[in-house]
């Protein structure tokens, strides 16, 4: 009886035979596809076997029996170039699936009309759209970067529904695949899939979020004032595009209650709202306008005051990733206090360059001049600023970023009394950040940030140092 056991396991194994079936997935110029979901069904019983492509464009799937089978890759934006012939058992060749650009218009715009369905966090909404605004062509790379935004449950679901899906046709009696349609001429599908110019439908994004602080100076002075701090803040932004996507208006609008120990001043509101509008001109060209006000708050320096500023912008983007912005800004500064009598009127004008790093980081660098004409001579300076920040993924739903500034003001008619002599005052800042946020269950984002200045000038009274400490959670609805 053993003897019979025996016979039978080992004649059971030799017919429980593997196929292998391992190929390449390459897209426009022969470029390795990551992240391709390649499926094998088997002609005769329809049984289907799964595998993502890694790195290379690889992918192996192993599939139980001897069969002919039918393979079909799936990579959103992605449609098949060339027809694969049924796989077979005594193949052996390695399978190349080639697959095109599908021809979408815009197809970040259709990923967010679907945030409902794919479960789209508001962290992973801003990334999409800051990828949309960085370019106007949508290429392998620019896909790539869409695809880390996503987790994998919903890059599977966006690429495999609907049609979005790039199917491999077999043909049949033929042992090697067959030539690509002209390029000149669409395929129907790939014709169906381009959406009207008029169909971008707004985006609105809410939030609720929590933070504590703590921080060595709050009040900014010689003399720190260590104090802690609990905000609540709520906001929210909207997009819409038109055009075909060249007009966009952003809308954004962000609000803060706050309470902190040791002093009463900052215990107010504070309210901060944007409205943008942007228009491409050409490939290369755009302009955009922008108008905001800030009340109870501060954007540079840490005073209690009131801001109203328009600015417009010229935006260049050459070959490549990156791109330049040219800007002038008035601002108008002013302060509820009335013991402070120095309200300002501030013009700019500054030049920022921003490229991609990888799929979702970026980095930028820019410098700017402006001209603080205030209603106190004391008060009125030139100044200098350059600027530099990098973000980065950490992981496929976090991100780190650091940012670092360099401010230099000279004051016109402000003397310093120093031992040597008077001079004119002249005051560096330095400031420099770094923040890491992770998102959560899809809606849910947590941040902790450190922030440390500097402000060194001739004038020993004004000189300081600051660090702040916060953590935040954040809710996206």
């Amino acid at each position: 009886m053993l003897t019979l056991l025996v016979l039978l396991a080992t004649q059971t194994g030799a017919r429980a035979a593997t196929d292998t079936i391992a190929g390449t997935v390459m897209g426009p110029g022969g470029r390795p596809v990551a992240g391709a979901i390649v499926q094998a069904t088997s002609v005769g019983p329809r049984l289907s076997r799964w595998q993502t492509s890694d790195a290379a464009g690889r992918f192996t799937i192993y599939f139980p029996g001897h069969a002919q089978y039918q393979l079909t890759a799936h990579y959103f934006g992605l449609r098949a170039g060339a027809a694969v012939p049924l796989w077979a058992r005594d193949d052996r060749r390695a399978v190349s699936i080639v697959l095109d650009l599908a021809g979408f218009a815009n197809p970040i715009d259709t990923i967010l009309g679907r945030y409902g369905t794919l479960g789209l966090s508001g962290d992973q909404i801003t990334q999409l759209r800051d990828i949309a605004a960085a370019t106007d062509s949508y290429t392998l790379p620019v896909l790539e970067r869409v695809r880390n935004v996503l987790t994998v449950s919903q890059w599977t679901r966006l690429s495999t529904e609907g049609a979005a899906a790039a199917p491999v046709r077999p043909q049949m009696g033929s042992a090697s695949p067959a030539a690509p349609p002209p390029s000149h001429v669409a395929p129907a599908s790939a014709k169906s899939q381009v959406p009207s110019p008029r169909s971008h439908p707004p985006q609105v994004t809410l939030y609720t979020a929590v933070s504590t602080v703590y921080e060595t100076n709050l009040t900014h002075t010689p003399s720190p004032l260590d104090s802690y701090g609990a905000l609540l803040g709520v906001g929210g932004d909207y997009r819409g595009r038109w055009s075909g996507g060249r007009t966009t208006l952003d809308v954004d609008y962000d609000g803060v209650f706050r309470r902190y120990t040791g002093t009463d001043i900052w215990n107010v509101p504070g309210n901060q709202a944007t409205v943008a509008i942007a228009q491409r001109v050409t490939k290369r060209w755009g302009v955009g306008a922008e108008g905001g006000v800030q009340l109870n708050g501060w954007s540079e320096d840490r005073v209690l005051r009131n801001e109203y500023s328009a600015q417009g912008e010229l935006e260049y983007r050459p070959r490549g990733p990156g791109r330049f912005h040219l800007y002038a800004e008035y601002m108008v500064k002013r302060y509820p206090d009335p013991l402070i009598s120095h309200n300002a009127t501030d013009p700019r004008v500054g030049l920022n360059y921003r490229r991609a790093l990888g799929a979702t980081g970026t980095w930028g660098i820019g410098g700017r001049y402006d001209y603080n004409q205030a209603d106190s001579s004391r008060h009125t300076y030139q100044g200098w600023t350059a600027m530099t920040d990098v973000t980065l993924p950490l992981g496929s739903v976090g991100r780190i970023s650091a940012s670092f500034r360099y401010n230099i003001r000279q004051y016109p008619s402000r003397v310093v009394k120093l031992t040597s002599g008077d001079v004119l005052r002249r005051d560096a800042d330095h400031v420099a950040t770094i923040a890491w946020h992770q998102g959560i269950a899809r809606v849910w984002d947590i941040g902790a940030g450190y922030r440390f200045e500097y402000y060194g000038s001739n004038d020993p009274d004004k000189t300081f140092r600051d660090d702040l400490v916060t953590v935040t959670l954040t809710r996206y609805w």
